[in-house]
């Protein structure tokens, strides 16, 4: 009487054993795929955060040298999103967000220091972050010190929004 391997389609039979160290091997194979899998997400979101640091940046400064207003902006959104079809994370909401995300953290404050705006990319504990907890971050926590001070916890702890 045959026995089905769950999930592989196979039937083994009583005399079909694994081969020596198979077990082992399957477990650091899958053990490996994880860790690179996570890796994977991990780099994706770091770029997806220099890239939204990056337009912010970007918005900011024309804002500044070139008088761009909302206008400006909203036809931005449509154009990214007409563009990038299918590709969330171009809306007029979203690059007011991206705007006041490189301002949270690169505007001069109490404790940062007028070096800190020529920054070229987040703060590592938040690039390490993913897109909405640095937004439920900035937009709640209005003080330089605690925004840090929660990116970096939440880093270490694992917290969810």
């Amino acid at each position: 009487m045959g026995r089905k391997r769950q999930g592989s389609g196979m039937e083994l039979t009583a005399a079909d054993a694994l081969p020596a160290g198979y077990a082992v091997f399957l477990e650091d194979l899958k053990t490996r795929v994880h860790s690179a899998q996570l890796r994977a997400a991990v780099a994706v979101n770091t770029e997806l955060i220099q890239l939204y640091w990056d337009i912010g940046r970007g918005v900011v400064e024309r804002q500044r040298t070139d008088g761009w207003g909302s206008k400006v902006v909203n036809l931005l959104g449509r154009d990214l999103q007409v563009a990038f079809p299918g590709v969330g994370g171009f809306s007029r909401q979203n690059l007011y967000r991206m705007r006041a995300f490189y301002q949270a953290y690169s505007e001069p404050g109490p404790i940062v220091s007028q070096a800190a705006r020529q920054l070229d990319s987040p703060p590592p504990a938040v690039a390490a972050l993913p897109w909405f907890h640095n937004v439920t971050i900035f937009e709640r926590v209005k003080d330089p010190e605690a925004r840090l001070w929660y990116a970096r916890a939440t880093r270490e702890f694992g917290w969810s929004r």
